[in-house]
C-alpha cells in the first residue's frame, strides 16, 4: 500500500488498528527490558562484543519502524459505515457482504470465488475474507450484482464479475450453484 493511499476501515477495524499499535508498543517495551538486561549482565563495558545486546538493538530498530508506519497510517484512515442503500435490500456490494464472483485472469482462466468483504485488518480463518483496501476489494465495493469490476496487479488486468451477494453465507454461494444457472 502506498504511503499516501487512504486506509478504509469500519469502526471495528479502527479499534483493531489501535490495538495493533498498543501491541507494538508493548513489544518495544519488552525489547527494551531485554536490551537493558543484556547490557547489565555483560562482562566488561556492557555493549562491546555483546551479541545479545546488539540483537536487541536491531530488533528495537525494526519495532520502531513498524510503530512509525502504524502511527503514520493513523492519518490516512477513513472510517466508513455500512451503506444505507445496501441495508435495504439493494444489490450494491457493501462491507460484511458475502460475495460470489467470477474472476477472469490475464491468461483467460476463470475462477469462481466466494468471500466476505471486510473493512478490518484481521481475517476470519473459516471463510475467505477480502479487505476493502485490497485491489479486489476496491473492484467490487459499491458495485451492483451483475457488474464487472477491474483491478491491476503487477501490470496484469483482472476482471471481477459480481454474480451475487448476501448478508449470510448461503449454500448457493458456497456450492457454485450460481454458475450452473
Amino acid at each position: 500500500m502506498k504511503e499516501t493511499e487512504k486506509i478504509y476501515l469500519d469502526q471495528k477495524g479502527y479499534q483493531q488498528y489501535l490495538q495493533e499499535i498498543e501491541e507494538i508498543k508493548e513489544r518495544l517495551n519488552s525489547n527494551s527490558r531485554q536490551k537493558s538486561s543484556a547490557y547489565a549482565n555483560a562482562v566488561g563495558d556492557g555493549w562491546h562484543d555483546n551479541f545479545e545486546f546488539e540483537e536487541a538493538k536491531r530488533e528495537e530498530l525494526k519495532i520502531m519502524g513498524l510503530l512509525r508506519d502504524k502511527m503514520e497510517g493513523l492519518n490516512r484512515i477513513v472510517i466508513i459505515d455500512k451503506n444505507e442503500k445496501s441495508q435495504n435490500g439493494n444489490d450494491l456490494v457493501d462491507i460484511d457482504d458475502y460475495v460470489s464472483i467470477l474472476l477472469l485472469m490475464p491468461d483467460n482462466e476463470t475462477e469462481h470465488m466466494v468471500f466476505r468483504l471486510v473493512a478490518s485488518l484481521s481475517t476470519n480463518r473459516d471463510i475467505k475474507e477480502v479487505s476493502l483496501n485490497s485491489p479486489m476489494g476496491k473492484a467490487v465495493y459499491g458495485k451492483k450484482v451483475g457488474e464487472t469490476g477491474k483491478y491491476q496487479v503487477n501490470g496484469n488486468d483482472f476482471f471481477v464479475q459480481i454474480l451475487a451477494k448476501s448478508k449470510e453465507l448461503t449454500k448457493d454461494l458456497e456450492n457454485n450453484d450460481l454458475l450452473k444457472r
